[in-house]
């Protein structure tokens, strides 16, 4: 495990087989850049239906069959939703936070 996904002091390890819930605020004034940093990061799988109006990114390793992706994101007006369900959830919050601190600001890390 990362030291920053170590650092959000996150009491899942990768062997749980369900994760938790974040919200990653930070700013940006493109959407455009934040979907395609999405729509770029390892183990995107592809957008599901819209819920509520909302595109829901997920993400998923080539070995997970199961119904539920390992990760699954949504853009929100302060940063992103992100749930990590297990399986490479914990590998997909790693690298989508070292992309959003390279591409806007280290983000703040809010475990819901």
């Amino acid at each position: 495990m990362s030291l920053y996904v170590l650092a959000l002091g996150t009491s899942r390890t990768p062997d749980d087989p369900m994760g938790k819930e974040y919200l990653l605020r930070f700013p940006f004034e493109r959407r455009g850049l934040l979907e395609d940093l999405l729509i770029r990061a390892p183990l995107f799988h592809g957008l599901a239906p819209r819920t509520g109006g909302l595109e829901v990114y997920e993400f998923r390793a080539p070995a997970n069959t199961e119904t539920l992706p390992d990760a699954h994101v949504t853009i929100e007006v302060e940063g992103l939703y992100f749930s990590d369900n297990g399986g490479e959830g914990l590998n997909v919050l790693q690298e989508l936070l070292e992309d959003i601190a390279r591409t806007f600001e280290p983000p703040q890390v809010e475990e819901l």
